[in-house]
């Protein structure tokens, strides 16, 4: 029974990466020629409401506009992922038990449906979360980018510019530096001297080409007052958290946020990717359909580039804006 189970679930896991990218392209983005009852409600509500309201540069971070837009599977929704799962677990263990002269039901084809099923589960689970803190994380980054873009402006205007992997860089440094500080440890701003570099030579093209008036900080000078706000703002927070229950939820989430911006460590690493991966995604809906495992995009030649180096290249499609200007709420377009 175990050798079922296991084998089912190998077999399962190696079919997620090209279930997911079916999935998020025949159901969560079909054109509306295309949808009928089995798409239509999840292509409306991904494709014309979350991708709508998570629009780059002003608005990919979670914001006042898209606050209530990250959409999530409905339990029917769920039960259907698992009990497809768990058929194709048991109708391929038939096949297996047909080619061995094995006709009548066995302990094998239960092991084999819970197999998969668990496959399913991990592929549902892994693409939950993911997605929900790529979104999620955003709306902590947004509140960094902000109080970055207001030290640097007299107004928001939405028109300042800067890639994604420089704003998390910066992010990163400054969330460190909160972690570390905000238990009344005193520790400066640590970050690489590249990182300086690389925002001093945007900051001159958001002068020059685009026309922004920026004022003159020292990068060290402005690092260490996003932080001080930061950890003055994280020391709020962890004030109002009043019960056990909402500190443990909140040292949770706290805990998983990390987890994804440790890019030193594998599991940040992969993270990392797969954010920046589905970045391109939100510019380019047909590109980078994976979000959980993406080498399905190979497979499939829907992989765009979404490296580092890529994404911190000085190109209008790369580039954000850190301090978008405050906006109603996102408006659903009506459903047809």
């Amino acid at each position: 029974m175990f050798w079922e189970y296991a084998s089912a679930l190998v077999a399962g896991l190696v079919a997620l990466s090209p279930a997911e990218w079916k999935v998020h392209k025949k159901l969560l983005h079909a054109p509306k020629k295309e949808r009928t009852w089995y798409n239509r409600a999840s292509s409306y509500a991904h494709h014309d409401v979350h991708h709508a309201a998570f629009m780059g540069p002003a608005h990919y971070y979670r914001d006042i506009t898209n606050e209530h837009e990250v959409i999530h599977f409905s339990p029917r929704d769920v039960g259907v992922i698992l009990g497809i799962g768990g058929i194709a677990g048991f109708l391929g263990h038939k096949v297996y038990d047909l080619t061995q002269g094995r006709v009548a039901l066995n302990e094998g084809d239960l092991a084999a449906t819970a197999g998969f099923t668990t496959a399913a589960a991990i592929g549902y689970l892994g693409y939950e979360l993911t997605h929900h803190y790529m979104h999620v994380i955003g709306k902590r980054r947004l509140a960094i980018n902000r109080t970055l873009g207001d030290l640097l402006q007299e107004q928001r205007d939405g028109k300042l510019r800067f890639t994604k992997p420089l704003l998390d860089d910066i992010c990163n440094a400054i969330e460190e530096n909160v972690d570390a500080n905000v238990k009344g440890s005193i520790w400066p701003v640590r970050y690489n001297r590249t990182l300086e570099d690389r925002f001093n030579e945007q900051v001159e093209r958001n002068r020059t080409e685009l026309g922004n008036e920026i004022k003159n900080i020292p990068f060290n000078v402005l690092m260490e007052q996003i932080a001080y706000e930061m950890t003055d703002r994280e020391r709020e927070v962890r004030t109002d958290l009043t019960t056990k229950w909402q500190r443990f939820k909140y040292a949770c989430g706290r805990k998983t946020q990390k987890t994804f911006r440790g890019s030193g460590k594998i599991i940040g690493w992969y993270l990392k990717r797969i954010d920046n991966h589905h970045f391109v995604h939100h510019y380019n809906y047909t590109k980078n359909l994976n979000v959980f495992l993406i080498w399905a995009d190979h497979l499939f030649g829907t992989k765009m580039d979404s490296s580092v180096k890529t994404l911190d290249t000085w190109h209008k499609k790369h580039l954000l804006c850190p301090n978008s200007p405050d906006e109603e709420p996102f408006v659903r377009p009506p459903e047809t």
